[in-house]
């Protein structure tokens, strides 16, 4: 024991004496045992006994041990620092932000729930040059990837082995020989890697303003973190910089940053010392940190000239030698600024997809503001218009209140324009990075380009605001070669329909020879009454209103003119007798006078329309007067309800369709075709002319709701890719802390095969009838829980594309400081309502990449023998009492090591990244093993039937002749009759139970808390009569 307490503390202090022998000393070190610093206490007395075992006596207090040693002589002494970094770590553990405590509600996965701060710990409990290497991992860990930084530790110990070495020839150091000799396994050092990666995210959390602020401070900044090329050397000196400014802050002397290592130290560590930032104008930045109260000030400002506008914040370019197997070294780079975080919300996602959809929209016409504004209320009059022709649609909604894309869209519309400060300024940033990033919409138009003049015809409420809005489209295009036609009935009996007005104000010369412009309606005009007429005639023109019916004009809005006109002011006591015929042409005679009267208060001028044209039919109109306009014009707009037509050029006559008869109808229509489409390319429908024309009081949103709903099938691309994001926010509406790759901006979702996936699996549900109705289009698709993963990976990197075929069976996802778990894994059997759902747990199974937990494929169960074990048996008569007799039932996780890796895509790289880890969930009763189990599985099975809530509970119903099963011998026995297992209240206990007899093939009945027997007998005696049924259990 004397050596080894002499290595201990050379190994400590550096001061081990020579000795030849030490050099092959096969050393334990987890029995090194120091000090944990005091600052350090509340980060162990909250981490999880798993983890802390791992810290305190594992493989990463092992690797902690070695680390400090082997770079004991690189580090300089920082014990400000230390304490600061303890009170920080403990006060972020403190926090409620980083509280995740593991308990009842976690189930099996309670043991895996919480910060994992197990590096951090390590170190604490292995002395200070292991936290040193602890606050190395957390540097590299901010700005590298973690495949990266992994191979940037391999290269640091294998740079650090071989240069003891070198220093150590003839009479060396044996504690830093022997320590050399030490193996370093990647596994362990990705592992280390993760740890403190998942810190990171949890401190980010905790500090999420302060956080912030320091990046956006850094967009004011362009700095590298040194200037070295070299990998060790760069590192080191990037490492000893950081420590000793950050150190020199803390006791009080200001620093000024003349490269970017204290930078990235301050944002990895989340110490925040007051600064003065140079630039156009000096600011002093007050962040108020208690812990550098007193202490000394950073100054930030220094920027090199040479710099490109690729180079902001803080930036560091290295080869990496030990990222691939072969090749030669990859020269990467990386930067630290605010947009450049590698990991951003759920929200902050959407924000930039929202960005990229309304893109096309901010076309310059409004202030983007404006756009924004107005995108945000056509998104809302939508939603509103579909609950009212829909009712179903409502229903839907309250399951997913916020995953309509209609919502999501204008709930991130509105929260970009009602932000302020330094939030403003993130989402001004995020904004930008989806309008320049997003793949998605790239040739798109927001709404599936439903809102064109076309479909404004369709929708608007009245036929003037119809004409005015085809005038402002093509008022930009300035050319007289545009008419508009539209219906106008005077009269039921009336055979003219059409009317016709100038698209663009005619030239014309007033009473004094001013050029005035104005627009021209033709409309139908009678010819003059004969001029020699009866006086009985005339008596009759007198009194025609009185025979006419008075509801004729009652839907026009100039009915009381018309009324007046036909009325006049002194109408004859006495009727005479006409025709119909007669009263038919005066009526109509008399709407045509009114209407030209209502025209011509509007300000146009009023011709008539038989002046104007010759031919005319549903497509075209030969034009023949006046001579500036004459010509054949056809439909480039609109149906024969209102419709722009255009002229075409050169300017032909109708007969030219039929002269050289049938065979060239093919180039009449392709004519037509190139006409409206020569007209849509010069067009354009200005989001100003939008904001002017959509608005509730001149379209029906429910016809425009109507016709979104319908028109547009499940397979629209667009459609495709607005149901995904819905998808992904119901996915993780329950899930608000968790957190994405910043790479997710730039994902094109219809190349993800989750969605696809789940796309093909809606079609098949809506072909066999199980439609949403019309609100389907505008809501989330539902993933099982293999799409759901597969998804979660996508978020997670941003680029793994998983196959859900390959992810069935998998029931938990861990990935950096995240468990997915479904949520009916951590309910009580009988609620169903969690089914497919995903929760977000804070917590990990302090592995590296992300680990898909896969339960073996026949999981083991004791067996118990009748004979043998008798006396574990009793099986008596149940008397009706629900009670627990399953209070020392536990649920454990635990790993075989089995791993498989998943195929993400090959690069070479050294690292496996994604991976399947076979995963046990035991049963144990009083600490004695009972079964492995797969939960999900019989969960998910048609055998398993949960009775639901009976609205007339009986409680005097008689209850029925069972099997009290108390034990879980009696459960695994065989046995006559029914029985039913005794774990009322215990829903850890009825999880268990339901798995166990699943996987022995019994059919189970899963009692509600409001107990009806009637309900229950009525499921046991159906599952009894059929033959498929082997036996049943009730679980109560």
């Amino acid at each position: 024991m004397t050596s080894i307490g002499r290595i201990t503390g050379a190994l400590i202090n550096g001061t081990l004496e020579p000795a030849v022998a030490l050099a092959n000393l096969n050393f334990d070190f987890t029995l090194i045992k120091v000090d944990t610093p005091r600052e350090f206490d509340d980060v162990g007395s909250q981490l999880s006994a798993q983890r802390r075992n791992n810290a305190e006596a594992g493989p990463s207090h092992v690797l902690a041990r070695k680390l400090g040693a082997l770079f004991r002589d690189v580090v300089p002494p920082t014990p400000e620092l230390v304490k600061a970094y303890g009170n920080r770590a403990s006060a972020i553990f403190n926090s409620t932000v980083a509280q995740n405590q593991a308990g009842a509600l976690h189930g099996f996965f309670a043991g895996i729930v919480g910060a994992d701060a197990t590096s951090m710990w390590a170190a604490a409990t292995s002395g200070k040059h292991a936290i040193a290497c602890h606050l190395l991992a957390c540097l590299l860990a901010r700005i590298w990837d973690a495949t990266e930084a992994t191979s940037h530790w391999m290269e640091l110990i294998t740079r650090r082995k071989r240069e003891i070495n070198s220093e150590n020839e003839g009479i060396g150091d044996p504690a830093l020989e022997m320590v050399s000799r030490e193996s370093f396994q990647r596994n362990e050092l990705a592992d280390w890697d993760a740890s403190a990666r998942a810190w990171l995210r949890v401190a980010d959390s905790a500090m999420a303003l302060q956080q912030t602020q320091v990046r956006l401070i850094l967009d004011n900044i362009t700095l590298p973190v040194n200037y070295k090329t070299d990998t060790y050397e760069s590192i080191i000196e990037a490492w000893k910089s950081s420590l000793q400014q950050m150190e020199r802050l803390l006791v009080g002397h200001p620093q000024e940053a003349r490269d970017g290592a204290i930078i990235l130290g301050l944002s990895a560590w989340h110490l925040y010392p007051d600064m003065i930032v140079l630039g156009s104008e000096e600011k002093d930045v007050k962040q108020k940190d208690p812990l550098f109260q007193g202490r000394g000030i950073l100054t930030l400002g220094l920027t090199r000239e040479e710099d490109t506008p690729e180079c902001q914040g803080v930036y560091w370019s290295l080869p990496l030698r030990y990222l691939r197997h072969y090749g030669l070294p990859v020269l990467c780079k990386r930067s630290l600024h605010s947009s450049e975080g590698n990991r951003i919300s759920i929200d902050q996602l959407l924000l930039a997809w929202t960005a990229a959809y309304i893109r096309p929209w901010d076309d310059g016409s409004l202030p983007t503001e404006s756009v924004l504004t107005f995108f945000a209320q056509i998104a809302d009059h939508i939603y509103d218009a579909l609950g009212e022709i829909d009712p179903e649609f409502l229903k839907n909604a309250e399951t997913y209140r916020n995953c309509s894309w209609l919502r999501i869209l204008s709930e991130q519309a509105k929260r970009y324009l009602n932000s302020v400060g330094p939030e403003k300024k993130v989402l001004e940033k995020l904004w930008k990075l989806g309008d320049v990033h997003c793949p998605m919409f790239r040739h798109s138009q927001p709404f599936f380009n439903f809102f064109t003049p076309s479909n404004f015809l369709r929708t608007a409420r009245s036929l003037e605001q119809k004409v005015e809005c085809l005038r402002e489209v093509v008022e930009p295009i300035k050319r007289s070669c545009f008419l508009i036609r539209y219906q106008y009935d005077y009269h039921p009996k009336a055979t003219q329909r059409y009317e016709y007005a100038t698209a663009v104000p005619q030239v014309k010369r007033s009473l004094d020879g001013k050029r005035k412009e104005n627009h021209t309606r033709w409309i139908w005009k009678l010819p003059p009454a004969r001029e020699e007429r009866t006086d009985e005639a005339e008596q009759l023109e007198e009194n025609i209103s009185l025979i006419i019916d008075e509801n004729l004009f009652s839907d026009d809005p100039w009915a009381e003119h018309h009324a007046s006109v036909l009325s006049g002011d002194d109408p004859c006591d006495t009727q005479v007798e006409v025709s119909p015929q007669d009263a038919e042409e005066q009526a109509i005679r008399n709407a045509t006078e009114a209407r030209e009267t209502q025209l011509l208060l509007l300000g146009e001028s009023v011709e008539s329309v038989q002046s104007l044209r010759g031919y005319e039919d549903a497509s075209c109109t030969q034009v023949l007067a006046p001579e500036s306009m004459a010509g054949l014009y056809v439909t480039v707009q609109g149906d024969e309800s209102c419709q722009l037509l255009r002229r075409l050029e050169p300017r032909i006559e109708y007969t030219w369709m039929y002269e050289n008869g049938t065979e060239d109808r093919q180039t009449v229509e392709k004519t037509f075709q190139d006409a409206k489409a020569d007209f849509e390319f010069d067009v354009k429908f200005t989001t100003s002319m939008k904001l002017k024309f959509l608005n509730p009081t001149i379209v029906s949103f429910q016809q425009c709701a109507q016709l979104l709903a319908t028109e547009f099938p499940l397979s629209n691309l667009d459609l495709v890719i607005l149901r995904g994001i819905s998808t992904i926010m119901a996915l993780y509406e329950s899930s608000q802390s968790a957190t994405v790759d910043v790479r997710s901006v730039k994902l094109d979702l219809l190349d993800a095969k989750w969605l696809l996936y789940a796309d093909v699996e809606n079609h098949h549900e809506t072909s066999t009838g199980r439609s949403e109705g019309i609100g389907q289009r505008f809501g989330p698709i539902q993933l099982d829980y293999a799409a759901s993963f597969a998804c979660i990976a996508m978020m997670e990197t941003g680029r793994f594309n998983l196959d859900p075929g390959t992810l069935e069976g998998v029931t938990a996802l861990s990935s950096g400081d995240s468990l997915y778990v479904p949520s009916s894994l951590l309910h009580d059997p009988v609620d169903n309502s969690h089914r497919f759902r995903i929760q977000h747990l804070t917590g990990n199974i302090g592995r590296a990449g992300i680990a898909f937990l896969l339960p073996p494929k026949n999981p083991m169960i004791k067996v118990y023998d009748a004979l043998n074990d008798w006396q574990l048996v009793d099986y008596a008569d149940f008397d009706g009492r629900l009670q627990n007799n399953f209070a020392s039932t536990s649920l454990q996780l635990s790993f075989t090591e089995a791993t498989f890796p998943l195929n993400v895509g090959f690069s070479g790289g050294v690292d496996i990244e994604a991976y399947f880890l076979e995963t046990l969930v035991s049963v144990y009763d009083s600490g004695r093993w009972v079964a492995d189990l797969d939960v999900l599985k019989a969960l998910e099975s048609t055998s398993v039937i949960r009775v639901s809530s009976c609205p007339d509970v009986r409680m005097d119903t008689s209850i029925p002749k069972l099997t009290s099963v108390d034990r879980f011998a009696e459960m695994l026995c065989e046995y006559g009759g029914i029985g039913i297992v005794r774990a009322w209240g215990n829903w850890q206990a009825r999880l268990a139970a339901t798995a166990i007899c699943f996987a022995k093939g019994y059919h189970v009945v899963i009692m509600n808390e409001k107990v009806c027997w009637r309900c229950v007998e009525i499921q046991v005696d159906r599952l009894r009569n059929s033959e498929s049924v082997r036996k049943v259990v009730i679980i109560s």
